[in-house]
């Protein structure tokens, strides 16, 4: 194996999400090129020459475990939500009391905590109420953005997603490469959370029944 090809398989081990769209054509080769040889001691045309003398090989790379895994999903779909960003500048005590109060309610939400914002997601029937409790606890003006009626896309992976390094990023680009914006993503082990306009909603869920068949 030549050491321009090797530096070439050393990229897409950081990159695996890539193979899949190497195997499918959708990926330029020379752009590929200069990215590994701006990584690199190698020249683009070295890349290119060792990509183009391999493609077949790498092709065959096209990692069926990714397709394997995503036909093994299964999705929910969940309606008008309100997603909400705050300062992080709070009483964290009485601000999750708020979400305890929330979720005695009927509530559903859902934090994720930045170093200096805190996300919140909540269902559309009990954000007026979660914006009354900020209120009384002095922050409605430090309410920093506030996107109502959204989309929550909840998607369960197998166990081992864990150890396939690269599905997420993959599953990421089909959705990028179907002009879909993810407004918010969140993570907890086989989960992963996608909040979309719901004009992008049976997009995505086409590209998901189409994973899950294996037609992606």
């Amino acid at each position: 194996m030549s050491k321009a090809l090797g530096a070439v398989l050393d990229y897409l081990a950081k990159e695996p999400q890539i193979l899949p769209f190497i195997a499918k054509g959708l990926i330029n080769m020379r752009a590929l090129a200069k990215i590994v040889a701006s990584n690199s001691d190698f020249s683009v045309d070295a890349i290119a020459m060792a990509i183009s003398r391999n493609l077949e090989s790498l092709q065959a790379q096209r990692v069926d475990r990714f397709e394997t895994l995503l036909q093994g999903i299964s999705y929910k779909v969940e309606v008008h939500q309100t997603v909400l960003g705050i300062s992080r500048d709070l009483n964290l005590v009485e601000f999750y009391k708020i979400l305890a109060a929330i979720k005695d309610n009927g509530g559903d939400v859902s934090v994720i905590e930045g170093s200096e914002s805190i996300t919140l997601i909540v269902d559309n029937a009990h954000s007026p109420l979660l914006l009354k409790f900020l209120h009384r606890l002095g922050l409605r003006s430090e309410v920093l953005n506030l996107v109502e009626d959204i989309t929550k896309i909840t998607i369960t992976f197998g166990e081992d997603i864990e150890y396939t390094p690269g599905v997420l990023a993959y599953l990421c680009q089909l959705v990028y490469l179907r002009q879909v914006s993810i407004l918010e993503q969140m993570s907890c082990w086989r989960e992963v959370i996608f909040y979309l306009e719901n004009k992008d909603v049976k997009t995505i869920i086409d590209l998901l029944d189409n994973l899950i068949s294996g037609c992606s």
